[in-house]
Order: structure tokens, then sequence, then C-alpha cells
């Protein structure tokens, strides 16, 4: 008798399996989606709508890098009392709010931008006067 070993997931899987978890939790209307392997703990965060939006909020590697104390601390948000205290909400908060996309929309809004406007028009004024006194 001959035995097969089994093969590790391709990317293509992983990413069909994120799809089909993704359309069954939409499906069912939940906010959040935990996906593992045993190794990879990944938390996933719902935003309903058209399209919908998958923001991947906690990812922890099991065997990657850091000791069992940083990877427990890393999981705690995943726990009973992790969400009992919606510790993995606060953290996805921040990290929506502290994305490149959230800051490139900040910093490129017409309020920062007529700020800057200002400032490099009253500073180049401020030179001009400087230079011919």
């Amino acid at each position: 008798m001959q035995t097969e070993r089994a093969q590790p997931p391709s990317c293509r899987d992983a990413v069909q399996a994120e799809i089909s978890a993704g359309m069954y939790a939409v499906n069912e209307g939940v906010e959040w989606m935990i996906l593992t392997n045993g190794q990879v703990w990944q938390a996933w965060h719902l935003t309903a709508g058209l399209p919908v939006v998958l923001d991947l909020a906690l990812e922890v590697d099991l065997h990657g890098e850091g000791g069992p104390t940083q990877k427990t601390d890393a999981l705690f948000p995943l726990s009973k009392e992790g969400f009992k205290h919606h510790v993995i909400d606060e953290l996805w908060r921040v990290k929506a709010a502290t994305s490149a996309k959230s800051i490139g929309t900040a910093i490129t809004s017409d309020a920062v931008i007529e700020q800057i406007r200002k400032s490099l028009f009253e500073n180049s004024w401020r030179g001009i006067a400087c230079n011919t006194s």
C-alpha cells in the first residue's frame, strides 16, 4: 500500500478558501470572520454594502517570529475575554483609521490642501520681504 503525503494548499487554494468563507460570512450577516489553518490565524472584518469590504484586522503566525508570550498576546483579541471587551473592534478601528487609504484621504482633502496653499503663500511673501530689506 502506497500513501501520498498531503501537499500544502497553493496560494490559489488559500485565496479561494478566503473568498468562500467571505461569501458565507456575508450571507450569514456576520461582522467578523476568523480563518486558520492551525498555524496562521486571521481575523477579517466585514463591512456590508456593495461591494462588501473585507479588511484583515489581525494575523498571527504561530511559527513566525516572536516568542510564546508575544503570540499569546497577539491572539488575545480572539479569546472569549477579548471578544467580551470588544478588543478586536478597537484594534480594527485603529488599523482602519491609520491605514494608508485613510491617511491619504485625509491629507488630500480640500481643507488640508487649502491650509498648505495658505502656508506656502504666506511663507513665500515673508521670504521676499526679508530679502528686500
